[in-house]
């Protein structure tokens, strides 16, 4: 629901959702119409029928249970490596990065280059083994870089990584044509103290350590 739709829109509308669809069964012997009649008002009813589709084959082919694997989230409709990886980080605690627009930003910029998504989860995936709780990493990460590593007033003063971040105080102007962003391939693992000095990877470990200190705009995450 949260695909292009805002919080509070959400808000309003998942209570009314899962009364009538609290949990993968209840969604036996309903047709595509009782879904779509409860999701009116979301807009962008694709993802309503990929709901309705995925949850199909989660009944007939995982058992009434969601799949815990990537490969097997992937290959139900509607769900991505973004979805995927963030049901598996945040819905099941295992190791795996969701990189949102907010997340490469923050870490672009303390690097001080553009980094490709599919590099920037292997670098993630490669310096954080063994985190005690990928929920709360992953969820304070998007938390952090939303609410402080804002895109073009960032707010340098309240970051934990303004001493170490290549980009700190900078002027950052919105910038409306494709063409004037340049792509750059980094070998990351052969140059990985060079990307991010050991400071820096202690910043970020406290990400997952003490999210409610670390996001000063907000709530402590409470995750079970």
């Amino acid at each position: 629901m949260l695909q292009q739709t805002t919080v509070p829109t959400v808000e309003n509308k998942i209570q009314i959702f899962l009364k009538k669809f609290p949990n993968f069964q209840s969604f036996k012997r309903k047709k595509l119409e009782d879904v779509m009649s409860v999701w009116s008002g979301l807009g962008y009813y694709n993802r309503a029928i990929n709901l309705f589709k995925s949850i199909e084959i989660i009944n007939l082919k995982y058992g009434g249970t969601l799949p815990k694997t990537k490969i097997e989230l992937i290959g139900l409709p509607g769900i991505g490596k973004y979805t995927a990886n963030a049901i598996l980080a945040i819905g099941f605690n295992k190791k795996a990065f969701p990189i949102d627009v907010n997340i490469k930003r923050l870490i672009s910029r303390i690097i001080g280059s553009n980094i490709n998504e599919n590099d920037l989860e292997l670098l993630l995936e490669n310096l954080f083994i063994n985190k005690k709780s990928y929920r709360k990493f992953s969820e304070s990460m998007m938390d952090y870089s939303s609410s402080i590593c804002l895109k073009s007033k960032p707010k340098c003063s309240e970051c934990i990584f303004r001493n170490f971040c290549k980009s700190a105080n900078k002027t950052f102007v919105s910038i409306q044509s494709k063409k004037n962003f340049k792509d750059i391939n980094f070998y990351i693992f052969k140059k990985v103290n060079k990307i991010f000095s050991n400071a820096v990877l202690s910043h970020i470990g406290q990400l997952e350590q003490k999210p409610g200190e670390v996001l000063k705009r907000g709530s402590p995450i409470d995750s079970p």
